[in-house]
């Protein structure tokens, strides 16, 4: 297993990049290779002191023992540092519009992204009066139940991954119906979403027929 030499501190990662896996041993070796072999080339991105873009990068350093690199990104630069992690990951991996479609739903993401919500509401209530508590977990998932900043959150991800609003909610729907064909459509096992919702069990619509 790769371990991590101790040339700098720990730092914590944005809630949003927990939603892409790191590296698996055999990579973050080669990339700590590679980055003590040429350097790192990209620096590290941080945001409110905690790690935004960059965790495989700084993994690697510390492997390859070689002191890393950060920018600093604040809310002027980076308004949406969820929609930034987003963008980001997305323009690297060779996603499918189901793993998109599925992302867009993750439970990690729509949290990051109603949480940013939450602490602009906040902003908001300091000023002009309220915003209280924290949104809470999602819990994931019919279109009707009246959440809007749970649709919005889920908006702002469909419209991150490159993915159409309706995919994402027939894929929250398949999430809350079967766990398993969801975590499956995120490993990339199926063509389309409806192929999904039929592996769910969940009724075809006539625009399911018409695809």
């Amino acid at each position: 297993m790769a371990t991590a030499s101790p040339i700098a501190a720990p730092l914590e990662a944005h809630p949003a990049a927990l939603a892409f896996p790191m590296m698996d041993d055999d990579r973050l070796r080669a990339l700590a290779d590679d980055i003590k072999a040429h350097g790192q080339q990209e620096p590290i991105v941080l945001f409110e002191g905690r790690l935004l873009d960059g965790r495989n990068r700084f993994a690697a350093c510390g492997i390859a023992g070689v002191r890393p690199k950060f920018v600093t990104l604040g809310l002027d630069e980076c308004p949406s540092p969820t929609q930034y992690v987003l963008s980001k990951n997305t323009q690297r991996r060779d996603l499918t519009a189901v793993q998109r479609a599925a992302l867009a739903v993750d439970p990690i993401i729509l949290d990051a992204f109603r949480a940013e919500a939450k602490a602009r509401e906040r902003e908001g209530g300091r000023r002009g009066g309220q915003a209280k508590g924290s949104p809470g977990p999602v819990q994931p998932f019919e279109r009707s139940t009246g959440n809007s900043r749970l649709s919005r959150a889920v908006e702002q991800a469909a419209e991150a991954f490159g993915s159409g609003r309706d995919s994402a909610y027939t894929m929250g729907r398949i999430q809350a119906a079967s766990p398993e064909v969801y975590e499956r459509a995120r490993a990339g096992e199926f063509k389309t979403v409806v192929e999904a919702k039929r592996a769910a069990g969940l009724p075809e619509t006539s625009r399911d027929l018409g695809k």
